[in-house]
């Protein structure tokens, strides 16, 4: 297999000779590993040295490059374009990196060449490229087994801060519990719990600092005994923060933990625990509020057909009372 290593072009659009004395038919543009490489490896705008302290630059994704040849083709075809200091492609990010003086070049020009020799492009927002996106972090506890001394502790709490993805860990050996800050997005708990585990050591996930809230409508929920019944399964139910039950709408709102118990597993328990004698399900609380709306619009109505009932019985008798009576 070839290697293909990307090379950055110089001002007069030609690619810096190959170490080693390569042929030209050997293949020596690069698919980058990574675009942040790629960018750190050039100049910013107004550096390279070449006195000129008001160059541009500009990210282009650009569409339809398959193969070390494609990047060559836009390199060239963007290079050779008056007024363009440097160019870097990346095959695998699909994107250019282009510094240019914007007295002898725009945007538009870059992005034009580009489509001239045949493929798509469009300019990438700066915030695209230089905000990393904000990671969402939890902070979970772990039962941890085994651990008999300080060197053990260490030993769990070295193994957890090296894990990607873990902000940091604190151990305690006298409540044998741990605490784990991670980023659920690049390790989740069981890889945690597998990690110490690995170790030699007991691990299992208490719960985390994540927590979510749902309404559940229950049917069968007739009598105390049902309420009873259901307080029993809640308290009992691994994950629950805390919970309320409306026998009057017969709903029942709960604060989870995510991280510890899933909606399914809930719906479920509720159900399995009352021998099917209370189902549960999700209920929508814009449909209840709704709902409640046409119960108050339905006692509205009927409250205006009782008064005026009541207003015309009382006009009618006292027409006839007032009536005079014949002799």
């Amino acid at each position: 297999m070839a290697h293909l290593q990307l090379s950055a072009v110089a001002a007069g659009g030609r690619p810096a000779a190959a170490a080693g004395g390569r042929s030209d038919e050997m293949e020596d543009v690069a698919l980058l590993d990574s675009y942040d490489e790629e960018m750190g490896a050039l100049p910013g705008p107004g550096g390279g040295g070449d006195g000129q302290e008001e160059d541009a630059e500009a990210h282009v994704r650009v569409t339809g490059m398959t193969c070390s040849a494609c990047t060559s083709a836009v390199e060239a075809a963007v290079s050779a374009h008056r007024g363009v200091r440097r160019v870097a492609v990346s095959l695998l990010q699909n994107r250019a990196h282009v510094v240019f003086d914007p007295a002898l070049a725009k945007v538009e020009d870059i992005i034009e060449a580009i489509e001239d020799a045949g493929f798509e492009a469009e300019i990438i927002p700066d915030s695209a490229v230089s905000q990393p996106k904000s990671q969402k972090t939890l902070s979970a506890q772990f039962r941890i087994g085994g651990m008999t001394c300080a060197n053990c502790v260490n030993s769990v709490e070295g193994i957890l801060k090296k894990l990607p993805g873990v902000k940091g860990a604190v151990v305690a050996l006298a409540t044998s519990l741990g605490e784990v800050e991670y980023v659920p997005s690049a390790i989740s708990k069981d890889e945690i719990v597998q990690a110490i585990e690995d170790a030699g050591f007991e691990a299992a996930f208490l719960q985390s600092s994540e927590q979510d809230k749902i309404l559940l409508g229950l049917t069968g929920l007739h009598t105390e005994r049902d309420v009873e019944v259901l307080h029993d399964i809640l308290k009992k139910t691994d994950g629950l923060r805390q919970f309320d039950v409306n026998t009057v709408l017969s709903e029942v709102e709960i604060v989870f933990d995510p991280e510890a118990v899933g909606l399914r597993s809930i719906v479920d328990t509720i159900e399995m625990g009352s021998n099917g004698r209370l189902k549960a399900h999700v209920q929508n609380p814009y449909t209840r509020g709704a709902s409640n709306d046409a119960q108050e619009a339905s006692k509205m109505l009927n409250l205006l057909r009782s008064s005026l009932f009541l207003s015309v019985s009382f006009i009618l008798t006292s027409f006839f009372c007032s009536s005079p009576k014949k002799t």
